[in-house]
């Protein structure tokens, strides 16, 4: 598909930087920087809760919990990002800029719907690690809502 620059002035590019394993509280991390119409730059760092990683993989409560998880984060890396991009817009379309915005169990429901097709990132993906935000495109679901 072959992105066709409309108006710039309003658009807001939110651009993937990486997904990693904190090692502390949460289980995986997503890295976006946010680029808004004026220039200016944010970070945004969308977290994952162990407890939603695991209810949401139905990983099993045994010794190999770590390493399924594990698994189960470089293999779904994809999703991981998918699920930050919504939480970014989220946070774009409430205007309230968290550095790092939690998702927890209370995100199940969004989460699924997502994955599944049912719901529709706002933003339109113009490369594999860029998207494009544009406020006339916005779909008018806020997550956990």
């Amino acid at each position: 598909m072959v992105y066709e620059k409309k108006n710039l002035s309003r658009e807001i590019k939110i651009e993937f930087i990486d997904c990693i394993d904190p090692k502390g509280l949460w289980v995986a991390m997503t890295r976006f920087e946010v680029t808004l119409p004026d220039g200016t730059q944010k970070s945004i760092r969308p977290t994952f809760r162990k407890a939603f990683i695991d209810d949401y993989f139905e990983i099993p409560g045994d010794d190999n919990l770590r390493v399924n998880r594990s698994k189960i984060l470089r293999e779904r890396e994809d999703l991981l990002k998918r699920w930050g991009v919504a939480r970014v817009e989220e946070c774009i379309t409430k205007n309230v800029w968290e550095e790092e915005p939690e998702i927890t169990n209370n995100d199940l429901g969004w989460a699924k719907k997502l994955e599944e097709g049912s719901l529709e990132l706002s933003s339109e993906q113009i490369d594999e690690k860029t998207y494009i935000y544009t406020p006339e495109r916005k779909i008018g679901f806020l997550l956990g809502e």
